[in-house]
């Protein structure tokens, strides 16, 4: 399919919408925590590992966390300033591979950092029930994430960019 039928502002207002929408998803999950720790609620939350498994397990979801924002970091950067070596060659397989599919186009590649951001926000909640109702993981990840999310924003250079390197990819 060649370029011009494709729809580059329909795709970009989509991943505005959904970059929109996520925040308010992260926020969601801090008001779910809170309302099953207040007295509104008769929930007893109980820790579901012991405190050795849970020291392990809160690390580990640090670390994929942290990896998960670097790497949106780094997928944006790309975005925002290609410049050849390993990242690029992945986004432009990536574009490649949206060509594939009928009336797609690089400007979809705006979500998914804000998806991977959205996934800390995920991640502390899991670890709110896993602790028993720890506020500090799930406050501190929702933060991180609503951080993120807000410096990652689809802006319209990325997307002049996206464009840019979908007509050129064959």
């Amino acid at each position: 399919m060649s370029y011009e039928n494709r729809d580059y502002e329909g795709e970009y207002k989509k991943s505005r919408l959904v970059a929109s929408i996520q925040p308010a998803t992260a926020i969601i999950f801090l008001l779910i925590a809170e309302l099953l720790l207040s007295e509104l609620t008769q929930v007893a939350l109980t820790p579901l590992l012991t405190a050795a498994n849970y020291s392990i397990f809160r690390s580990v979801v640090y670390l994929f966390s942290a990896t998960l924002i670097v790497l949106a970091f780094l997928w944006k950067k790309t975005i925002r300033n290609p410049e050849p070596g390993i990242l690029l060659s992945l986004l432009t397989w990536l574009i490649r591979q949206s060509h594939r599919r009928a009336r797609s186009s690089a400007v979809a590649l705006l979500i998914p950092p804000s998806a991977m951001c959205e996934m800390c926000a995920v991640l502390g909640f899991v670890l709110f029930f896993l602790s028993g109702g720890n506020r500090l993981d799930v406050y501190f990840l929702v933060l991180l994430s609503l951080m993120s999310m807000y410096y990652l924003f689809p802006t319209e250079a990325e997307r002049d960019n996206l464009i840019r390197l979908d007509k050129e990819v064959p």
